[in-house]
């Protein structure tokens, strides 16, 4: 085996006297005999051990086991050549030394309550292999219910508790390094209030809904038309809250209130129909007193008793069905009648004829008109009657 021999200066007593080459894998062994030797074994299989162990029969101890790149760093004492030849053959491996390097994807990974999640892979690599271990921030592991392999971590029957970063730490002589993945347990959303299933308006109303949601983590709550175009100006979100202004027939529809979180939504519908503001109008040759746009108070007389030879009416059209409700009625049976026809004039279909102290049931037209005439005789007066009129809406 050919041999270097440098030689070092006497003042440095842990320096070495010579230096022997060998053909062996990359390691460096610094022996300490009598005189100290180094011993190189260079990046090539050994072809000759015999050499090295005849050298390794005078070791005394060994010192230190190192190079810049070699697989392994030791401070033994060598018993015999059959150690070092142990060493030599089982510890000087043909790889190179490096420090732990992490790769693992942040998330976030995102699992049920009450289900299991494995998170994301943690891979590692150096030399030697580093040991990887894993923790939790804030807090520890849950005791239990997780299960480590190697760069693998699984946390079963996931809560609230385990939401936060998990640390993939890898660690060997050379240096140490981490990576850090995030975990969110979420649970189905429920609605704290949810919106009627069917709400009626009227043209030119306003419309308000509530809606609101509890979940883990808190759901964002947001609502949609199903159809229909969403005007930005009148239909405003705020608070969970729809708010519609200046409705009109067309905002007739459904509209879906959303509360969602990662991998689930909840939907709550509410139909919405919008009609035309009510109108009537009415029109009479007797007595009459309105009290709102769609309703008021008819007879045919304001003084106590109506007159001889009546034969006066009321007319009502609607947007909707027209209603007659009578609160008194006294005529003279058989001589002075009230007659109520389904339409506009009194060619319309008749619906009845009134007269006497029978108070008549409330009568609603099938249209959106009402006709009402009153007759009197030459004979007998009475008190009359008093009806209110309105709109069905």
């Amino acid at each position: 085996m050919a041999e270097k021999r440098e030689h070092s200066s006497a003042s440095d007593s842990h320096s070495c006297s010579s230096k022997l080459v060998c053909p062996v894998s990359i390691v460096s062994l610094l022996i300490c005999t009598a005189a100290l030797v180094r011993v190189e074994i260079v990046n090539q299989r050994v072809h000759s051990v015999e050499d090295l162990l005849a050298k390794g029969r005078q070791i005394q101890e060994l010192v230190k086991v190192s190079t810049d790149a070699p697989s392994y760093k030791h401070s033994k004492r060598v018993e015999s050549a059959g150690e070092l030849d142990n060493k030599v053959t089982k510890e000087g491996r043909d790889a190179t030394e490096a420090p732990p390097r992490v790769q693992l994807a942040p998330g976030t990974t995102y699992v049920k309550s009450g289900q299991k999640v494995t998170l994301p892979k943690c891979h590692v690599t150096g030399f030697p292999a580093p040991v990887i271990t894993w923790r939790k921030l804030p807090g520890s592991l849950p005791k239990n219910r997780t299960v480590q392999d190697g760069g693998v971590l699984t946390v079963g029957d996931a809560e609230k508790h385990d939401i936060g970063a998990y640390v993939c730490n890898a660690k060997n002589y050379l240096g140490e390094a981490s990576a850090v993945t995030s975990l969110v347990v979420w649970s189905v959303p429920k609605f704290n209030t949810k919106p009627p299933e069917m709400v009626y308006k009227m043209t030119g109303d306003e419309l308000s809904l509530s809606c609101s949601a509890t979940g883990d983590p808190p759901p964002t709550v947001s609502w949609k038309r199903s159809k229909g175009a969403w005007e930005e100006e009148r239909m405003k979100v705020h608070g969970g809250s729809l708010n519609i202004s200046s409705l009109t027939e067309s905002d007739s529809g459904i509209y879906i209130c959303e509360a969602k979180v990662p991998y689930s939504t909840i939907e709550a519908r509410t139909e919405l129909v919008v009609v035309e503001a009510p109108f009537l109008t009415a029109t009479s040759s007797c007595a009459m007193v309105q009290l709102t746009d769609t309703s008021g108070i008819i007879r045919p007389s304001q003084s106590s008793q109506y007159s001889n030879n009546m034969d006066c009416f009321w007319s009502f059209s609607s947007n909707a069905m027209v209603e007659i409700v009578f609160f008194r009625f006294d005529t003279e049976s058989n001589y002075d009648h009230v007659y109520v026809y389904n339409g506009g004039s009194p060619s319309s279909p008749l619906i009845g004829r009134f007269n006497g102290s029978s108070i008549p049931a409330p009568i609603t037209s099938s249209s959106n008109k009402l006709y009402v005439r009153f007759t009197s005789d030459g004979s007998n007066v009475n008190g009359g009657f008093v009806a209110l009129y309105h709109g069905l809406y």
